[in-house]
């Protein structure tokens, strides 16, 4: 698939999904359509399990749809069906933090784990990690990550960003 086929499938999505009056039923089925326009899609929908899989999963997530459902909300649920094909060209962005109120209140932002440390100690105790460590200090667009080991598993924990509607969270990688 095309860079500017990409382009336009995710400007699409953002902006059906930080429109003033979100209807996710309507943008789940609208990028439901585009992606299945996709070479990805066409490519692993010949599998009818694959494609079975993609419509299941739009009929369940449109079904969980309700009028209250946020922009945030309805952003997880397009990701979510995205993520049925494997396509590792493909991302769904949202820009702006215009809902930040609605992401905040979402039953996803609630159950992210939080850190309880001291995040300016771990911060200083990651940054004695050699390169080759998976523990250490990670930079992305404006947000710097810490990862930690936990037993049988690594921690992904938010140190600093310049996202204002982010509190330091932990999610959980495997």
């Amino acid at each position: 698939m095309s860079a500017k086929k990409i382009s336009l499938l995710v400007i699409f999505a953002s902006a059906y999904m930080y429109a003033q009056n979100c209807d996710c039923e309507k943008s789940l089925n609208e990028f439901a359509l585009k992606y299945q326009q996709t070479i990805s899609y066409k490519q692993q929908a010949k599998d009818k399990k694959v494609e079975a899989a993609y419509l299941n999963k739009l009929d369940k997530l449109v079904s969980e749809v309700k009028e209250s459902t946020t922009h945030w909300e309805c952003f997880i649920k397009i990701t979510d069906l995205k993520d049925v094909i494997r396509d590792e060209h493909s991302r769904v962005r949202g820009t702006g933090i215009s809902d930040t109120i609605n992401i905040k209140n979402s039953k996803f932002f609630k159950n992210l784990p939080r850190y309880k440390g001291d995040l300016n100690l771990l911060l200083s105790e990651l940054s004695k990690k050699s390169f080759q460590d998976v523990e250490g200090i990670y930079y992305s667009e404006g947000s710097t990550f810490g990862v930690v080991k936990d037993q049988d598993k690594y921690l992904g924990i938010l140190l600093k960003t310049q996202m204002d509607h982010w509190n330091q969270v932990c999610n959980f990688l495997n």
